[in-house]
């Protein structure tokens, strides 16, 4: 996969191909999620993905953001709908 970095933020190629199909007002409301993620203490809805890895989970309306933070960088593996988010098939896709 073929990242790209964008102010902190490090989007794994499926994500990116993911953002480019959604409509302009979802695309603004991800990115302002995306952006309290960059405050101190981060803002939204933040839980543990997947317990012990260090992956962790934003909900934004009906997305699930998956990411990973290293150091000041944000690694956002997922973006998907919040059906899909749960799924096994998802949960092994991790990156």
């Amino acid at each position: 996969m073929s990242p790209f970095r964008n102010r902190g933020f490090f989007y794994m190629n499926p994500t990116c191909k993911y953002l480019a199909r959604l409509s302009a007002p979802e695309k603004a409301r991800l990115k302002k999620a995306l952006a309290g993620l960059l405050e101190n203490p981060p803002k939204g809805d933040i839980k543990p993905y997947i317990a012990g890895q260090g992956i962790l989970r934003l909900k934004e309306g009906n997305f699930r953001i998956m990411f990973e933070i290293q150091e000041d960088v944000i690694f956002v593996s997922r973006i998907v709908p919040r059906g899909q988010a749960y799924t096994r098939e998802t949960r092994s896709k991790r990156g």
